[in-house]
């Protein structure tokens, strides 16, 4: 049955960022990235033959391109950066992946201790202006 299961798609995947618990309109997110940052370490003992493996794990960073349709993305990461720089009170950043599949289950996770990092790129006239975000997160957990 899985063999004929049908992969999902961009339009079935939806991304939210919150800061504090309150939703932020990022408007239109046109591409989305998570990765698990982890190391692999081997070990190799002396007197044995064996090498045994882990993995250290790190968090989660990623990246999201946001078309520009306002000041919403410059407005947060100017406060972010005024809170940090003024030792403030640090916003809670979370962000919220939600996949729904083809079966019509869903599954959702929230990224948890995200940190972010802006760039834009405005790279002819008939182009569109896009925000780049990048981000890092403590963890991740299902929701549901």
């Amino acid at each position: 049955m899985s063999g004929t299961a049908k992969t999902i798609q961009g339009r079935d995947t939806q991304i939210r960022v919150f800061r504090n618990g309150s939703l932020i309109d990022v408007v239109e997110i046109n591409n989305f990235e998570a990765k698990e940052d982890a190391d692999f370490k081997r070990s190799e003992y002396l007197g044995n033959t064996n090498t045994t493996g882990d993995i250290v794990f790190k968090g989660w960073s990623g990246s999201f391109d946001a078309e520009k349709k306002n000041a919403v993305v410059d407005d947060l990461i100017d406060s972010l950066i005024e809170e940090n720089l003024g030792r403030l009170n640090l916003s809670d950043l979370t962000i919220q992946d939600t996949e729904t599949y083809r079966d019509g289950t869903r599954a959702a996770w929230v990224y948890y201790g995200v940190q972010l990092k802006y760039s834009k790129n405005a790279s002819s006239r008939d182009e569109k202006v896009k925000s780049k975000i990048e981000w890092q997160a403590d963890y991740r957990k299902r929701i549901f």
